[in-house]
């Protein structure tokens, strides 16, 4: 049986309103998680990468049209982030002794401790500062995938089951630590020391330690200069079959629908049936 727990993770860290949060982080240079690219996710939770957007080459292999839009990435900004966490999850502030009882050190900045009254929870620390990398528009993606949303479905018919994406935005880190956690009974105790940088000095960051044992912590690994990204934004086209009258999988839904008068709503045919395609902004 598949579990559904990506799906859960990423509705939870909604809350966050940055975007579709990856319960399994992909590299920004291995799988290819990055702006302007297209693909989808998969049954488990994995960036599955189509196509580059920016890649005249990759989009005529694929037989599908140029992207010829004047758009250019942002500077990269960079931010420190807290503990970022589900919104099923209840943050406390906790004293010395209790941070001691669970081997925080005494010298932390503060120490925290996350419970829940759900039947899913999950941290997130990034012990590296985040860089956002993203266009500043969605639109000429909007018409591009528009456009091809076709092309794509006969090519790739998974995206009939999960959707099609394409990224606009990202946040990525290199010291990612991610808990999830299912028993209402366990706590998570974490003690935090920030860094405020001086005038003209070095970034702010922080650093964390993590009570108890470390089990239980999912710590990808990287190599080189890859980051792994934590959440995207973009544009999301959700395909439903017509002849069926249901949707081909239980596909997410997202609150930035453009509603029919916006070219949030449009059909494709193929060989496979006719399909009415629902575009979302994420």
């Amino acid at each position: 049986m598949v579990s559904n727990q990506h799906q859960r993770y990423s509705r939870a860290m909604m809350t966050w309103g940055i975007g579709y949060g990856f319960f399994r982080p992909p590299s920004d240079v291995y799988d290819q998680a990055r702006p302007g690219v297209c693909g989808y996710i998969d049954h488990s939770g994995n960036w599955r990468k189509i196509v580059d957007l920016n890649s005249p080459d990759e989009l005529s292999a694929a037989n599908l049209t140029s992207f010829s839009e004047a758009v250019r990435l942002q500077r990269p900004s960079f931010h420190t982030w807290g503990p970022k966490y589900t919104d099923t999850v209840s943050e406390t502030t906790v004293g010395v002794d209790a941070g001691v009882a669970a081997g925080i050190p005494i010298e932390c900045s503060a120490i925290y401790s996350y419970s829940t009254r759900s039947d899913f929870a999950a941290l997130l620390l990034c012990g590296d500062n985040v860089r956002q990398t993203a266009y500043p528009h969605y639109d000429p993606f909007r018409r591009w995938a528009k456009a091809n949303a076709k092309r794509i479905l006969q090519r790739h018919g998974d995206v009939a089951t999960h959707g099609l994406y394409v990224m606009t935005s990202t946040w990525s880190a290199r010291d990612v630590y991610m808990k999830a956690w299912t028993n209402m009974d366990n706590k998570v105790t974490i003690g935090v020391n920030w860094s405020v940088p001086e005038a003209g000095g070095a970034a702010a960051s922080v650093e964390y330690h993590r009570g108890g044992s470390t089990g239980g912590w999912e710590h990808p690994t990287i190599d080189g200069r890859e980051r792994k990204v934590l959440f995207f934004g973009g544009v999301y086209l959700r395909y439903c079959r017509l002849l069926r009258h249901f949707y081909e999988a239980d596909q997410p839904t997202w609150p930035g629908y453009l509603g029919d008068g916006d070219g949030g709503k449009f059909f494709v045919e193929t060989d496979d049936g006719a399909f009415e395609v629902e575009c979302s902004i994420i």
